[in-house]
């Protein structure tokens, strides 16, 4: 089975706090580690683990298919490292924009007025409307 055994959150673009972070999962002894960050922190998480010793051999990242490695390297300050740093995380995620599920979320999300973001939090009510509309069956 799968046990969660910690999890670390952080502020964007805040520095110490991801190394706080990244320093709990060291202490835990994991080695697959779930991160879902913005693009824009995901260099300095890569180059704090990698400090840690956490991108070698024996260890697996796993990110959602927001990951964009485009704006990835765009916010590094050492775009080649950072390209390094990733080499072989797994992006894992829903493309729900396939098959029979695409046009039915489609229809919700454009009669609903939500603001695109690469990260955003649906709130109940339209939570609600996407499991009614039967986008997510």
């Amino acid at each position: 089975g799968v046990e969660i055994l910690v999890t670390a959150q952080f502020a964007l673009g805040e520095r110490s706090q991801i190394q706080l972070a990244v320093s709990r999962l060291v202490e835990t002894g994991a080695r697959i580690i779930i991160c879902l960050a913005f693009n824009s922190d995901v260099s300095q998480i890569a180059q704090i683990a990698d400090n840690a010793g956490m991108l070698d051999a024996g260890f697996a990242w796993i990110t959602t298919n927001d990951f964009a490695l485009d704006s990835v390297l765009s916010a590094s300050e050492d775009p080649e490292k950072t390209q390094e740093q990733l080499t072989g995380w797994i992006v894992a995620g829903l493309d729900v924009f396939a098959g029979d599920l695409g046009p039915r979320f489609r229809d919700v999300m454009d009669n609903t007025p939500l603001q695109h973001l690469n990260h955003a939090v649906l709130d109940g009510a339209l939570s609600e409307e996407v499991m009614a509309s039967g986008a997510c069956d």
